[in-house]
């Protein structure tokens, strides 16, 4: 059965939205960039400066990482069908199909205001903890998820970390096909 997409746009990015979508989601730490490389729109350069490792680096504590590991772990089945993610030292990768009734800002919110939460009482501190966007992309067919699923997988040992214990593949197949927004 085919959803309808619609486009939201948050601050400077635009967000498409799908009943039932499936997505690609990066969310990084409120220092995971610095300022100038903050501002950067190329993707790929945008990963290359995540993958260094900037900022705090917070989720490569392990309580954190296991935190915020299990937390999406548990909307498995709850709010999403989770296709794959990596928890990496300042970002995290996730691949998802929202389930029925729920969207896909309002899962991310929830689960970023959740993490936060707790991982600022494990780093006994307060204050931001995620940026407040992510990056979101809409997956639209099986080709793209295979290759989003290899990215989220691969990205520990492409950032060089050894034997990296949180990333996890799930489902593995697509089901949705989309139509774009009726105008």
């Amino acid at each position: 059965m085919a959803r309808r997409i619609t486009v939201t746009r948050r601050r400077n990015l635009p967000h498409w939205e799908a009943e039932e979508g499936t997505y690609f989601v990066t969310i990084r730490l409120i220092d995971s960039l610095p300022a100038f490389l903050g501002r950067l729109r190329k993707r790929a350069l945008i990963e290359e400066a995540l993958d260094a490792g900037y900022g705090s680096a917070d989720l490569a504590k392990p309580a954190v990482a296991r935190m915020v590991a299990e937390a999406i772990r548990h909307l498995h089945g709850r709010r999403y069908l989770l296709h794959s993610f990596s928890v990496m030292p300042n970002h995290v990768h996730i691949v998802f199909r929202t389930m029925p009734g729920f969207h896909s800002r309002a899962v991310l919110r929830d689960l970023k205001r959740f993490t936060a939460h707790e991982a600022n009482a494990i780093l006994h501190r307060d204050g931001p903890f995620w940026q407040a966007d992510a990056y979101s992309h809409l997956i639209r067919d099986e080709k793209e998820l295979q290759g989003a699923n290899a990215y989220v997988l691969d990205n520990p040992a492409k950032a060089n970390l050894r034997d990296w214990p949180w990333v996890e593949a799930f489902e593995t197949d697509y089901y949705v096909k989309y139509e774009p927004e009726e105008e």
